[in-house]
């Protein structure tokens, strides 16, 4: 299990791994004794930033949380988004930027009348055509 929510009122609220699938989760809630309901999936690194959302959204994590383990957690899960939000826009700023690079060998192979490569760690030197591409958005970023 993810994640499990109650409130004074029996409202609970699960934030479990999808059954059969990697990479989702599934939101399920009920209240009293009804039984569960499959409320929705969600893909499962989108998990932590659910349950703090959740968290923040009763209160806690506030600063007068009486729950000093529900305080930790919510200090954790903002930890973890924030470095899984940095780690993802690093991941996405490289792959860009390896486009870019293939883009940049590519126009050189045509020009050359070679055919051009299906992606960059063909090319036995990726990091010069990476250091092509960052001056190419440098001088693009120029007035």
């Amino acid at each position: 299990m993810i994640y499990k929510y109650f409130d004074r009122d029996g409202t609970v609220i699960r934030v479990e791994p999808r059954i059969g699938a990697n990479d989702e989760a599934y939101i399920d809630m009920r209240h009293g004794t009804s039984s569960y309901n499959n409320i929705a999936s969600i893909p499962r690194d989108d998990a932590p930033a659910l349950a703090l959302a959740i968290l923040e959204a009763s209160g806690i994590g506030q600063g007068d949380c009486e729950m000093a383990d529900l305080a930790d957690a919510v200090q954790r899960l903002r930890r973890h988004t924030v470095a899984d939000a940095e780690a993802k826009a690093r991941a996405d700023n490289e792959a860009k930027l390896d486009a870019e690079a293939l883009t940049f060998c590519n126009a050189l192979r045509v020009a050359e009348g070679l055919e051009p490569y299906d992606r960059l760690a063909q090319h036995f030197t990726p990091s010069r055509w990476r250091a092509v591409a960052l001056k190419a958005r440098e001088l693009h970023a120029k007035p």
